[in-house]
């Protein structure tokens, strides 16, 4: 079974490659030239103009206390568990491939 699989990838891989090169070639003609559908409109532009309000900005006011301590982010929150879950998981697959049946 395991060859059966074997063969259908590399079946499929030469059909993937073939249809690949003969798109290059031009041989395969799909959908044309991108822009070639697009009709060609000449559009003047009319001048306005137009009067932009003085903006305005809010005072900064602080509603809420501020933190007493610092959120730990980073490296160490998400990158050390998943390298020892990684470690842990490597060890336990490099020990079940040592079984013999």
């Amino acid at each position: 079974m395991e060859d059966l699989n074997k063969v259908v990838s590399f079946i499929l891989g030469l059909v993937v490659v073939v249809v690949f090169l003969a798109f290059i070639s031009g041989k395969i003609k799909l959908g044309g030239k991108p822009g070639s559908t697009i009709s060609k409109q000449s559009i003047t532009p009319t001048p306005t103009t137009k009067i932009i309000p003085t903006a305005t900005y809010n005072k900064y006011s602080q509603t809420t206390p501020a933190p007493k301590t610092i959120p730990a982010t980073g490296l160490p929150t998400i990158f050390l568990p998943i390298l020892l879950s990684g470690a842990a998981s490597g060890l336990y697959l490099r020990k079940t491939g040592k079984k013999t049946s």
